[in-house]
């Protein structure tokens, strides 16, 4: 639950997390280390922030997932170019890329038959995104079920959102304002998005 720092500006979570043992959902780089987590069924979203602190969004790539040294089973994952990235996180799910809201039936592919479930529609949950020019970034919390997916998109298109993610939400949703808990994430944090003074 103490996923923040007392200076942190926001924090929220990011990942999903599933599997037997229970693993991130998606990849997560940073300073140059790559951890590989479970395997989703197709593929989902990855965003990150590029070493000129712009930020890319897109959708995961098939990748080959090694158990061993030799034997790999196909899975998707971030760019084979991950290295441009001061960090990036994959398994997330996808509210607008490039200016166009992620439709239904992409969501359903990205999450399987259950996407438009309560558990995923009507939940608390978190997202991200920046304007076309990069000059803005939006956080978002949903702080009850009333925010279906559909409707976290299109208002954050209205605010300008240009690209935009979301994240594991319901009982995993974790917010912290000014070092100040708001909502306590009751399934624990496997990773967080920062926004701190620099």
């Amino acid at each position: 639950k103490d996923f923040h720092d007392d200076e942190d500006i926001i924090n929220i979570n990011l990942n999903y997390f599933g599997g037997s043992p229970l693993k991130i959902i998606g990849d997560i780089y940073q300073n140059d280390e790559y951890i590989y987590g479970y395997t989703p069924p197709s593929a989902r979203y990855y965003f990150g922030q590029l070493e000129d602190g712009l930020f890319e969004f897109g959708k995961m790539e098939e990748v080959h997932v090694f158990l061993d040294e030799e034997t790999w089973i196909p899975g998707y994952g971030l760019p084979a170019d991950r290295n441009k990235f001061k960090w990036a996180v994959s398994g997330v799910g996808g509210l607008i890329i490039d200016g166009e809201i992620v439709n239904e039936k992409e969501l359903t592919k990205a999450f399987g038959e259950h996407a438009w479930s309560d558990s995923l529609r009507l939940a608390r949950r978190p997202a991200f995104g920046v304007d076309k020019l990069q000059e803005n970034a939006f956080v978002f919390v949903g702080l009850d079920s009333r925010w279906e997916i559909s409707d976290i998109a299109k208002f954050l298109q209205g605010k300008g959102a240009y690209n935009a993610i979301f994240a594991d939400g319901g009982s995993s949703t974790g917010l912290t304002i000014k070092g100040k808990p708001i909502i306590e994430s009751k399934d624990g944090v496997l990773s967080v998005l920062k926004v701190f003074q620099n």
